[in-house]
């Protein structure tokens, strides 16, 4: 048994320095008038690192891109709700980690107050992701074992007060921005012999950092939104939307 939790605590170490690229471009996309609604497409991927909260565990760099869609909608007056669906993967490819696209959902609530020359936005966005898993198979005195990796309870928030004023037909943007982000992790040995698992909670290094983008209109309502993030790493992405 005590093999075997060395063993379990080997394997948790070479899997910690893995890498989320959480993607999602803020939902100040597009400006609403007189109660119109928006759809959009957008692409986003970033990096974050995140610390554990047990010593024996490394430190994590996840990496992951998403691909989503977007529905937005005045509430009233000045006050704007959003709510994306898409998909994310989740990879490190220096460490042999990788899953595939699966399904995540975001929901974000803005409110604007209009100046002679600019445009202040208060927004505050939720996103809840799905839980990856990764596995490999090896021997442990030449028994037969699986270790599991997976990462679960992941979830990011994004608080930012954006400035926004208009230059030669575009909309340009910027602010502070707070995004914390936390995950759990859990490793697990299985073979004829039983099973051990360990278990650690991640949150993000950085959470300050600033926003900023450029809204450019194409035509009958279309838009095109570019927009670049920056905590501890640089990060960047692009939406396309429809105002109806």
């Amino acid at each position: 048994m005590k093999r075997l939790i060395i063993i379990l605590a080997i394997f948790l170490f070479l899997f910690s320095a893995i890498t989320i690229s959480q993607a999602s471009l803020l939902g100040n996309q597009v400006e609403l008038k007189n109660y119109e609604s928006s759809v959009g497409v957008g692409y986003f991927q970033q990096k974050i690192k995140m610390e554990a909260n047990k010593s024996a565990w490394s430190n994590l760099s996840f990496e992951q891109t998403q691909i989503y869609l977007q529905f937005y909608e005045i509430i009233t007056e000045g006050v704007d709700f959003y709510i994306r669906a898409g998909a994310a993967d989740l990879k490190d490819e220096e460490n042999d980690f990788t899953d595939d696209y699966k399904p995540f959902v975001a929901i974000g609530l803005d409110a604007d107050w209009h100046f002679k020359n600019f445009t202040l936005t208060l927004l505050c966005q939720a996103s809840m992701f799905s839980k990856y898993t990764n596995d490999k198979n090896f021997k442990i005195s030449a028994v037969p074992t699986k270790g599991i990796l997976q990462v679960k309870n992941y979830w990011e928030a994004h608080i930012a007060a954006i400035a926004q004023t208009n230059l030669g037909g575009l909309s340009i943007y910027g602010g502070p921005l707070f995004v914390p982000f936390k995950a759990q992790s859990t490793g697990i040995l299985k073979n004829e012999n039983g099973s051990e698992r360990e278990r650690t909670d991640y949150e993000s290094k950085q959470n300050i950092g600033a926003v900023f983008g450029v809204r450019i209109p194409l035509f009958k309502g279309w838009n095109i939104n570019v927009e670049g993030q920056y905590t501890e790493e640089l990060a960047g992405g692009i939406a396309l939307n429809k105002i109806f």
